[in-house]
């Protein structure tokens, strides 16, 4: 009798970053949050791989992160074990297959994913893709788009060209969801098991299944330690029930919400708290408010903190539930909620009207925001542009009455057709212009002229002006002071100068950034402008120098932020502002417990008016002495500041 012959089998998983406007990759020291598809098809592939193979076959599952730097490292260190292995098994009459599969692949990481499939491809690995492009688009353009509010939807019913052009290259498509179905389907194991057999189907569909009874997956320290937080995604549910026509969670999840058990919820955070000390979570789900299950999670998190154990979350909700049910915001703070994150979109009733979001017409958000600031709740609010009744002026119209209503914290999007939405097929078979390049998605680009009253050049001027104007010192004051909790407002300040780095700095995304930017020369997209090496190294220096500049600049920010903030809550304002009244109110404001820049900001700015009368040997040398206890002062509040920041990011990180 023959024995079959020993395989070892390596899987690689990537989670593809994406390029910028001039080909280099985004790449960081450290990112913000890992990505949950990637350790949920991890969890997986080892479940499907067990199966799949003979008990004597040898299985390697690893993980990559391609934005984050160290992880890159790590790439390059797999390949060549896999070279020194293969060698090695070659002599011993043992098979080694290298499956590399593309995770969770965005629109904006389609490209960087397809020149990644070709890097290892050319290396004899065998290449999966999956994520939300591949579902949404083949959804829309092939399947067709069922069960939506807005009307019968237009369908050319065949495969995405870019999808169809991976099939022909050898490039296995996986459609849907990887669990398997309660009925035991399971595609992502007839995936794996063909591939390992040799005879592999062009396309596999894995659908919605039932996930209520699908584990979810333990993170380990490497899966977390390359990000600024232990933020950890948990993806309690899946589905929306609305038909907005921007949106394609519908069609990439569907409309029916499908929810896993509590116990399987609670038991995750008590694993976190276990193996961390603390959970500090970010439920995924988009409707949390939504889900059949939340009063036993709220309430089974409500217990697990009377045990003590340390528990925060944010969720995802929408305006109407939260204002509908008296009772879910007083539950989400004792639970351990402190941020929730609304889809505001708009605040012009023509444009949610237009967008099919038609749930948030008429809805006072003013009143939602004063209950979430009762219960130290910080609202989190999405606002699109790019709205047909979309100008400039509107815009900015929004912004002021979003600052007055109490949004705290709020991230913009450019409204673009997103590849599997309702809007992007309307406008594939309309035959309406708009940009091919699919690393442009990324809500942070103008991509089409269609129902837009501004040029895309307006558009993208528009949605950084937005960012300047919200993220302007007086508010991000103004947001910090609605909260009694300190430690809610730290976390509030690290939320801000997150957001504020990497629009100004990285020129990104804060939902795509990170912290500390590297650009590879070797690792540039394939078809992007020529750039000399000489040149390049001009540029990073350069961009290195700028990061000193501008982390100066985010210091004293965010020093002014923290210092005004807290000194407005203190009774003791009124004596740490105005002007010096002698040596020892200067000796208190400097060394005292309560700091204000409001003082040494007036001397500085009366400083600055003399201009070249600060030259003259009379009247400079009088204002160069007045400014000695002020550069002193500045001096103390730089490392009182720099030692509070430190133990502001050991608190919020702890």
């Amino acid at each position: 009798m023959n024995k079959k012959p020993q395989r070892r089998i390596a899987m690689l998983l990537i989670a593809p970053s994406k390029y910028d406007d001039q080909g280099f990759v985004h790449r960081y020291l450290k990112g913000v949050i890992t990505t949950a598809s990637l350790s949920t098809v991890a969890m997986l592939t080892d479940q499907a791989l067990v199966r799949s193979t003979f008990q004597r076959d040898k299985v390697t599952v690893k993980t990559f992160e391609d934005s984050i730097y160290w992880q890159k490292l790590s790439i390059a260190w797999f390949y060549w074990i896999w070279r020194i292995c293969c060698l090695w098994y070659s002599c011993r009459r043992i098979k080694i297959k290298l499956i590399v599969g593309l995770v969770g692949v965005q629109s904006h990481q389609f490209p960087r994913a397809v020149d990644l499939i070709h890097l290892w491809q050319k290396r004899g690995a065998i290449c999966v893709i999956g994520g939300s492009h591949v579902t949404g688009s083949i959804t829309a353009m092939l399947d067709g788009l069922k069960d939506r509010g807005n009307g019968p939807i237009p369908c050319p019913h065949q495969m995405p060209p870019e999808i169809q052009s991976l099939q022909k290259e050898g490039v296995i498509i996986f459609h849907g969801e990887a669990e398997p179905h309660p009925n035991g389907t399971d595609a992502w194991q007839q995936c794996l098991r063909d591939i390992l057999d040799g005879q592999p189907q062009v396309l596999y569909r894995g659908g919605q299944p039932d996930i209520t009874n699908a584990p979810l997956p333990a993170l380990t320290g490497p899966a977390i330690k390359y990000f600024s937080r232990r933020l950890v995604p948990l993806n309690e549910s899946r589905g929306c029930p609305f038909h907005c026509k921007f949106c394609s969670v519908i069609t990439i999840q569907g409309r029916l919400i499908r929810c896993r058990r509590p116990s399987i919820v609670l038991d995750y955070f008590r694993q976190l708290c276990d193996r961390y000390g603390r959970a500090r979570v970010f439920i995924t789900g988009d409707n949390f408010a939504r889900n059949k299950y939340r009063q036993q999670i709220l309430a089974g998190l409500s217990d697990l903190r009377r045990q003590g154990l340390r528990i925060t979350f944010m969720i995802q909700a929408d305006i109407d539930a939260c204002l509908q049910d008296e009772t879910l915001l007083p539950q989400l703070a004792a639970a351990g909620c402190n941020m929730i994150f609304f889809g505001v979109e708009s605040l012009n009733q023509q444009n949610l009207l237009a967008a099919g979001k038609k749930h948030n017409v008429g809805r006072d958000l003013s009143t939602l925001c004063a209950k979430c600031h009762q219960h130290n709740i910080i609202v989190h609010a999405a606002y699109m542009i790019g709205f047909p009744f979309d100008t400039p002026q509107s815009v900015q119209q929004d912004i002021d009455q979003l600052m007055a209503f109490g949004a705290d914290h709020v991230s913009f999007y450019i409204r673009g057709p997103i590849p599997g939405s309702e809007d992007w097929i309307n406008l594939i078979c309309s035959g309406q212009n708009f940009d091919p390049d699919m690393n442009n998605y990324d809500s942070f680009h103008c991509v089409t002229d269609h129902d837009l009253r501004m040029s895309r050049q307006e558009c993208e001027a528009t949605f950084q002006a937005a960012w300047r104007h919200f993220y302007r010192i007086p508010n991000m004051i103004k947001a910090r002071q609605r909260f009694t909790d300190r430690s809610i407002r730290w976390g509030l300040l690290l939320v801000h100068l997150w957001y504020w780095w990497s629009v100004k700095v990285e020129h990104s995304h804060p939902m795509l950034s990170g912290f500390y930017r590297f650009r590879s020369y070797r690792d540039r997209r394939p078809n992007a402008r020529p750039l000399s090496f000489g040149r390049y190294l001009i540029q990073e220096i350069w961009r290195h120098l700028r990061y000193l500049g501008y982390g100066l600049a985010a210091f004293y920010t965010f020093q002014q932020v923290e210092l005004e903030t807290e000194c407005s809550l203190t009774e003791k304002k009124i004596a740490v502002t105005g002007q010096l009244r002698g040596i020892g109110d200067w000796f208190m404001r400097t060394f005292g417990e309560h700091m204000s820049r409001r003082w040494l900001n007036d001397f500085w700015l009366g400083y600055a008016r003399n201009r070249w009368r600060l030259l003259h040997p009379l009247v400079g040398i009088r204002w160069h002495i007045k400014m000695l206890p002020y550069a002193i002062t500045e001096i103390v509040y730089t490392i009182r500041f720099a030692w509070m920041l430190r133990q502001i990011i050991k608190v919020v990180r702890a």
